[in-house]
């Protein structure tokens, strides 16, 4: 029995992970944040959404967590999944942002948020590059948030 692929550009024998989260209330990011740029687009959209003055929460998910135990994708899967319903959890959010590939390759047709509307975007750098891809972002949240 062969295992299926995580994800395009994970490997399963040597499976790392490593996403950064930006929460708010109402919203929760995660996403590959590589530099000190795409860690302020994602802060901006989260504030853009829950409103300029809140707080933001900050956290990370890594794979493997520890150095034993199982290190296997479904193992991987599970404990993202853990990651992401406590994230949504702490935030009472109704949106999870999953910013690039990387974000959205550990989830799976179990991966359910109850009423969390999820939205699978392009990645910071694609998002930075492109002003098109930053107003369809915005299309796509302007309904969900509070005026």
């Amino acid at each position: 029995m062969s295992e299926q692929p995580v994800a395009p550009g994970f490997s399963t024998a040597e499976l790392r992970v490593l996403l950064d989260c930006i929460a708010a209330p109402g919203v929760v990011l995660v996403g590959e944040l590589a530099n000190p740029l795409d860690r302020r687009l994602a802060q901006d959209i989260v504030q853009a959404i829950a409103g300029m003055t809140v707080e933001v929460q900050r956290a990370q998910f890594r794979w493997p967590q520890t150095q034993t135990g199982d290190a296997t994708p479904a193992a991987a899967r599970n404990a993202y999944r853990g990651f992401l319903r406590g994230q949504v959890e702490r935030a009472s959010a109704r949106l999870l942002l999953m910013l690039g590939a990387e974000a959205a390759a550990l989830t799976d047709d179990e991966s359910n948020f109850g009423d969390v509307v999820l939205l699978a975007l392009p990645d910071a750098r694609a998002l930075r590059a492109d002003p098109v891809a930053k107003k369809r972002l915005w299309l796509s949240v302007s309904p969900l948030v509070h005026s």
